[in-house]
């Protein structure tokens, strides 16, 4: 088993790489940070050659310390495929909390996005399929175990080596205690979050009809930055918008999941099961071919300067087959 201790002498050394512009000296390496903390590539140390993910995180307030150690509870206790592996955890004299978790090479899902359009590629119908398949199968073992994310985005959805999906971040999730238990709280990104009375399993498979909608417009389609009523109007405006559009696809295709996962009455939604079983999942490889994939990316080439309302034209020429 991977010792923590380990991580802590090796990310202390990141202020002198920090300091010395060396990428190569063997220590940790910035992977990111939010507002929880910062997180780390570490090197395993002697004969260990693999790289750990560290996460540095030093609570302000009671409170914070309430939600990382929620975080740790929730996180420790989950064991599946789809799932960022927590491998250990410890808490030092001053407070700072080391949390070693599985390291993905090729980072978020959202960077992955980001390094393909740099180099003028997009994300094929077949490869979306393939991740968001297991990223509902991620998500529904979380909500067979009560458990909501709560904050399911791009940047929370990393990737391994081969590009299997990994999800992390578990700093909002909570423990529903009851299947008939909901929850009033706002918690998440403004992008990938409805404003509604109640929370239920089905805020998240909002999220997932949000990122499947990401991927496949290359822009977020609810671009609010704060969570507010105001906020939440134009949301379901632009919702409307975007259902017209859709309602043009045929039953098999994207545009009737997104339809379903983008359902303003959360009692609507369908389960992890149910959007599992759906044709545009079942049908991997059969459903596209080649010469679909050669004309996706063409279209995404001509719009990809173009932002809202141009976003319209986008759907209608790309998903209007």
């Amino acid at each position: 088993m991977f010792n923590c201790l380990k991580c802590i002498t090796c990310t202390r050394k990141k202020q002198e790489v920090e300091a010395s512009g060396d990428s190569k000296s063997g220590a940790s390496k910035l992977l990111g940070e939010g507002g929880f903390g910062k997180v780390y590539s570490v090197p395993g140390g002697g004969s260990n050659n693999t790289l750990y993910a560290v996460k540095v995180a030093e609570p302000q307030d009671h409170r914070q310390l309430e939600r990382l150690e929620m975080e740790i509870l929730i996180h420790g206790s989950l064991q599946h495929d789809r799932i960022v592996r927590m491998l250990d955890w410890v808490e030092t004299p001053a407070g700072q909390f080391y949390i070693c978790l599985e390291y993905c090479e090729k980072g978020a899902l959202s960077s992955y996005a980001a390094q393909l359009k740099e180099e003028k590629r997009y994300m094929d119908s077949q490869q979306i399929r393939r991740i968001f398949r297991q990223l509902v199968e991620g998500c529904e073992y979380l909500h067979e175990r009560c458990i909501i994310h709560r904050d399911l985005k791009p940047q929370n959805i990393l990737l391994t080596k081969s590009l299997d999906v990994k999800i992390t971040d578990f700093g909002l999730a909570i423990i529903k205690p009851g299947q008939g238990a909901v929850w009033a709280s706002v918690w998440g990104s403004p992008g990938y979050v409805l404003l509604e009375p109640r929370y239920t399993t089905a805020a998240d498979v909002w999220a997932l009809g949000c990122v499947l909608f990401w991927m496949y417009a290359g822009f977020v389609a609810f671009p609010e930055r704060n969570i507010k009523s105001r906020n939440h109007q134009r949301k379901v405006r632009r919702l409307s918008t975007l259902r017209k559009t859709i309602l043009k696809f045929s039953a098999v295709t994207v545009g009737d999941l997104l339809l379903r996962l983008l359902e303003e009455q959360p009692e609507h939604r369908p389960s992890c099961a149910a959007i599992l079983s759906h044709d545009f999942l079942r049908q991997d490889g059969v459903l596209v071919d080649k010469d679909v994939h050669t004309r996706d990316r063409a279209v995404a080439k001509r719009h990809a300067f173009r932002r809202p309302p141009f976003y319209r034209d986008y759907w209608a020429e790309l998903f209007g087959r």
